[in-house]
């Protein structure tokens, strides 16, 4: 199973010393995908780093900024730690943030997010 769980911050109310971006991915350093732990080389072989990658090739701003990187404050909240595959075996949660731009300012990027994060969960929730 697949839980998607979306929510919007402020850009505005971003705090000093974080980058300006439009998406903030949390997984809580991918325990929300696997039970155990992967070895660095795979960590940009799985969802996450297929949406990480995407984003950085269409030049999106996005958190974590490297497929590869650790999620270090932006783990993801309560329902993905409490639903992901940590706590319920194969299932996988993923957090979305969405900034102000992309849910209110800027429907062309907006657009772009949105069939984006479709035809990577489309891939994934159809791999066989």
């Amino acid at each position: 199973s697949l839980l998607i769980d979306i929510h919007g911050f402020e850009k505005k109310n971003r705090p000093s010393g974080y980058r300006d971006v439009e998406l903030i991915f949390g997984t809580n350093n991918l325990e929300s995908f696997y039970s155990e732990t992967l070895p660095k080389k795979s960590l940009d072989s799985n969802l996450r780093g297929n949406l990480i990658n995407k984003f950085l090739e269409l030049n999106i701003p996005i958190a974590p900024g490297h497929p590869k990187r650790k999620e270090y404050v932006l783990t993801g909240g309560y329902i993905t730690k409490q639903y992901g595959a940590s706590h319920i075996p194969k299932s996988k949660a993923i957090q979305i943030e969405f900034s102000d731009r992309v849910r209110l300012f800027d429907k062309d990027l907006r657009n772009v997010v949105l069939l984006t994060l479709a035809e990577i969960f489309f891939k994934e929730v159809t791999k066989i």
